[in-house]
């Protein structure tokens, strides 16, 4: 059997409910190790618990970024601009609007909640949209939100 006629065969055995599993298991708001060790289970379902792993770490980053962004605009109102600046200067990928909506997020009592749930949507713009929810839709949309939650479920 060929390399690539085995790899198929694997990607098969990838099914939603292991994907996520992983997520799930690394959305734990405890668990922050990044998975430095190279990959030991040599096999696509392998790479995969490992990658997926990090990359989820990486959004559970991107929420305290988020946190810490709404506590400077608090705290440090009038040096917020200044920081925003220096933040696009070190990634070009960070604009005003952006640093804005990422303020408005880490600010959320809800999304932190959902946060330390394990519960938080992993996109950025569903979790703005969750942000901007009043109470009563909160109350509404609370036993449905997952990781998985987009903003037009």
């Amino acid at each position: 059997m060929s390399n690539l006629a085995k790899m198929q065969k694997q990607e098969v055995s990838i099914t939603p409910v292991f994907a996520k599993d992983v997520v799930k298991q690394s959305m734990n708001v405890l668990r922050t190790d990044i998975i430095t060790k190279e990959v030991s289970d040599k096999t696509v379902q392998g790479y995969y618990k490992q990658i997926a792993h990090n990359l989820t770490i990486g959004k559970k980053a991107e929420f305290l970024v988020k946190r810490d962004l709404a506590d400077a605009k608090k705290n440090i109102p009038s040096e917020f601009s200044a920081l925003g600046n220096a933040l696009m200067e070190l990634n070009e990928e960070l604009t005003a609007p952006t640093l804005s909506k990422y303020a408005k997020i880490g600010g959320s009592d809800y999304c932190l909640e959902l946060f330390n749930k394990g519960k938080l949507p992993m996109s950025w713009t569903t979790q703005y949209e969750i942000a901007r929810l009043s109470a009563p839709e909160k109350e509404k949309v609370d036993e449905i939100i997952s990781l998985e939650t987009t903003a037009n479920d």
